[in-house]
C-alpha cells in the first residue's frame, strides 16, 4: 500500500547501532524470505545480521532463542536473551520477549498506544523512535 514508510527515528537508530558495532536482528511473524524482501525494499537490510521468522517456528514466543542461536552460529557470539533489547509496536512483540528475560522498548507507531504496550509488560514505551538521545542514554546506556 502507499502508506508504507520507515517510521520516525528508525534509520537514525539503525545507524547508531551499526556505528557502535551492535548486532541488530529481526523477530517477525513473516517468513524469512518475505522479511528480507521487505527490508531490502526499504533499503535497510544491511543493518540486520540475523533474525527469527515464522518459517523457523510458527510460535512467536520461540523466535528470540532461535534468532540468538543463529547469531551464535554466524558470529560465535553467545548473547543471552536477558542481554537483549526487543523493540516492537505490538503486544506480540512484547510477549515474545518477556518470558525469556529480554528488555522491551514498546513504540506506539502502530495500532497500540504506549499505555497498552506498557500493560503487556514493555519496560519502556515511546511514541516513536525520533528522540534517539533518550534511547541512547536511558535505554542503551551508550556513551558518546
Amino acid at each position: 500500500s502507499n502508506n508504507r514508510h520507515i517510521k520516525p527515528g528508525v534509520l537514525e537508530l539503525l545507524g547508531i547501532l551499526n556505528k557502535r558495532g551492535i548486532y541488530t536482528g529481526l523477530l517477525t511473524g513473516n517468513i524469512e524470505e518475505g522479511a528480507w524482501f521487505k527490508l531490502k525494499s526499504f533499503n535497510i537490510s544491511q543493518y540486520f545480521t540475523f533474525g527469527g521468522f515464522s518459517s523457523d517456528d510458527e510460535e512467536r514466543d520461540k523466535l528470540l532463542p532461535i534468532a540468538l542461536k543463529k547469531l551464535y552460529d554466524k558470529f560465535k557470539l553467545n548473547i543471552q536473551p536477558e542481554e537483549s533489547l526487543v523493540i516492537g509496536d505490538t503486544p506480540r512483540d512484547v510477549t515474545c520477549a518477556k518470558p525469556h528475560g529480554a528488555k522491551v522498548l514498546g513504540v506506539a507507531t502502530g495500532s497500540y498506544s504506549c499505555e497498552e504496550l506498557k500493560s503487556y509488560g514493555a519496560d519502556w514505551v515511546l511514541d516513536d523512535l525520533s528522540n534517539t538521545d533518550i534511547i541512547k542514554n536511558e535505554i542503551l546506556y551508550l556513551e558518546e
